[in-house]
């Protein structure tokens, strides 16, 4: 037994009058339902803790308004945690947990340049050099960031929180349609209940220029593991521009069928090579549709199985993607503007546990930054 414990002086009785005064002071701050009494092991052993908290909670559901106020204890999931540290000069040290809070919606990006999350310039480590131009980052402004100054203070966090979405899009393509679902995880909350539809007006009237948000809700802990374990679907915008001249008018006519149901060989493209394993991944282009013919290239409308590198399915990227847009008109090409139009999964499927499958598919393929969220 520690020397703590075998010199504490005061009786359970006194203890539990001075911890009853310091825990309804740190309770006043914070909105919470439920709750929790824990003990440090290294002042309490396992029978004074038992009786200590027993004698406690029974002291606390007395307390006016406490119960009122739909508090009770929850062994599994409880919004805050009273951990007993000890009383020292008649004061109680008490350590407090808060459950995050967990908000599920879908973003989208009307502006390019604009990174999903924050992206820490690497060479200086957030520090400032001359590569960043001393911001310690690659781009000004992200969606997470964005997201976490509407959101954080308004359920009473001043903490950045983590951002987990559904894959990511580039730094320089537009996320458009329904957008994209992601779950924001707000850290230590003292409100835990907002008029969500209230705040997405406010935030979309704030943003409309760069980031606006719908079907926001609360949902739980399991929630981000969800949104990143599905890969549905996307539609795309994309401009294929010729670099020489154009091609064949027959080609241009043959394009959307070539490019129908169209199973591709898509190695690891250069421009992600350095963070992402050099594999082949066969990835299947769904539908091809030209919107528009421009004398200097092709609007076209994809929908692809997640995954597929857009970009060097028009560029073929010298060669490492197999067949590709560039390589069938017979014309160099690349993508100059590209935009996600949908992506095909409801909110409710979002949220639910995805069948098994054969093969792991990873939904970062349009990714341009960071693998995790930053805190």
């Amino acid at each position: 037994m520690s020397e703590e414990k075998t010199t504490r002086k005061l009786s359970i009785e006194e203890e539990v009058e001075i911890y009853i005064d310091a825990i309804l002071e740190r309770a006043k701050d914070f909105e919470f339902s439920s709750f929790l009494l824990g003990a440090k092991k290294e002042v309490y052993d396992e029978d004074d803790a038992g009786l200590l908290k027993r004698t406690l909670g029974v002291r606390l559901c007395l307390c006016d308004g406490w119960l009122d106020r739909g508090r009770d204890v929850d062994w599994r999931h409880p919004d805050l945690v009273f951990i007993l540290c000890g009383i020292k000069d008649g004061e109680a040290q008490i350590a407090l947990k808060i459950r995050s809070i967990y908000v599920y919606g879908r973003y989208r990006k009307h502006e390019r340049g604009i990174s999903q999350t924050r992206w820490v310039c690497q060479k200086c480590n957030g520090k400032g050099c001359k590569k960043c131009q001393k911001q310690g980052r690659h781009y000004e402004e992200s969606v997470q960031e964005i997201i976490s100054a509407g959101l954080c203070p308004a359920f009473g966090s001043g903490n950045l929180g983590f951002f987990h979405g559904m894959g990511r899009e580039d730094v320089d393509v537009l996320m458009l349609g329904h957008g994209r679902p992601f779950v924001f995880e707000i850290l230590k909350p003292k409100v835990r209940s907002i008029d969500l539809e209230a705040f997405t007006a406010k935030f979309n009237e704030g943003n409309k220029e760069k980031v606006t948000l719908e079907s926001l809700r609360l949902t739980n802990f399991r929630a981000p593991a969800l949104v990143k374990g599905v890969s549905p679907d996307k539609s795309y915008r994309a401009f294929c521009k010729y670099l020489d001249t154009a091609p064949s008018p027959e080609k241009v006519k043959e394009l959307p069928s070539a490019f129908s149901a169209q199973v591709l060989d898509q190695r690891t493209p250069q421009r992600v090579a350095r963070r992402r394993a050099d594999l082949i991944r066969k990835r299947e282009v769904r539908s091809l549709v030209i919107e528009e013919e421009r004398e200097d290239g092709l609007l076209l409308a994809i929908r692809s199985q997640s995954g597929t590198y857009i970009k060097e399915l028009i560029s073929s990227d010298e060669g490492r993607t197999e067949p590709s847009i560039a390589g069938f008109l017979g014309v160099p090409c690349v993508c100059a503007e590209l935009d996600v139009l949908d992506i095909h999964i409801s909110d409710d499927d979002a949220l639910t546990k995805p069948e098994p499958e054969a093969e792991s598919v990873s939904s970062g393929a349009e990714e341009n930054g960071p693998d995790s969220a930053l805190q």
